[in-house]
């Protein structure tokens, strides 16, 4: 295993007390699927949460047809250029 490589255990002893507390809100695209992998996989409730891709289901992303965070980015960030992030890597 390479030297920069992190154990993934080590990881979840420093992000557990972040993800369980209440006082701490969680965002992210369709985080409500990561909180359920969490819940289901180590046990863990992830709360609050915020989940931006219900908000563009409101806004209604339309021009696409889409929900993803790719069309998201293009819809509303188009000046960072990231919605063609593939080209980047």
């Amino acid at each position: 295993m390479p030297e920069d490589w992190y154990d993934p255990n080590e990881a979840w002893v420093a992000l557990a007390p972040l993800l369980v507390d209440p006082n701490i809100l969680k965002v992210g695209h369709n985080i409500k699927f990561d909180a359920l992998y969490v819940r289901v996989t180590k046990n863990l409730k992830v709360m609050p949460i915020e989940d931006t891709m219900l908000y563009m289901h409101s806004l209604n992303s339309g021009t696409q047809g889409e929900y993803g965070l790719k069309p998201a980015v293009q819809d509303f960030l188009w000046e960072t250029g990231l919605g063609g992030y593939e080209d980047l890597l």
